[in-house]
């Protein structure tokens, strides 16, 4: 069983990492952070890399809680009426819905202030996402 898992995890993560999702087709807008004939990326592309590597981030912490769920379930049937099994599997199902319940309460709280101060700039990353526009 645990061989099966060392090769089920990395086979997942690559999976994903070839699965095309929305955020992927649509795409970011390179076009403001290269400059020269030859793209050189600048500062300016830092929120950019940085919000894939957010996105990536939940997407994997978020597929692990649901896959470890799914995981403390077999193990619980598979435990055969032994306290030990019995346990850690609980344990590891505990442990996964507190991490699910974590990344759903980051989206929350974000949002949350978002709405109460009416700045949407919050919800993104970058170096003038919430600069006021001086009109004369």
């Amino acid at each position: 069983m645990k061989k099966k898992i060392h090769i089920l995890i990395p086979a997942l993560f690559l999976l994903y990492l070839l699965y095309p999702t929305q955020t992927h087709a649509i795409g970011p807008d390179w076009t403001n952070c290269v400059e020269g004939a030859k793209q050189v990326a600048t500062l300016n592309c830092i929120p950019i890399i940085f919000n894939n590597i957010v996105n990536w981030a939940l997407i994997l912490s978020g597929t692990t809680a649901l896959f470890l769920i799914v995981y403390s379930g077999l193990r619980y049937v598979r435990s055969g009426g032994d306290q030990e099994k019995i346990k850690g599997a609980r344990e590891t199902l505990m442990y996964a819905v507190i991490g699910l319940i974590i990344i759903f309460t980051s989206f929350a709280i974000i949002n949350l202030i978002s709405y109460v101060t009416k700045a949407d700039c919050i919800k993104k990353f970058g170096f003038d996402s919430c600069k006021q526009s001086t009109a004369p």
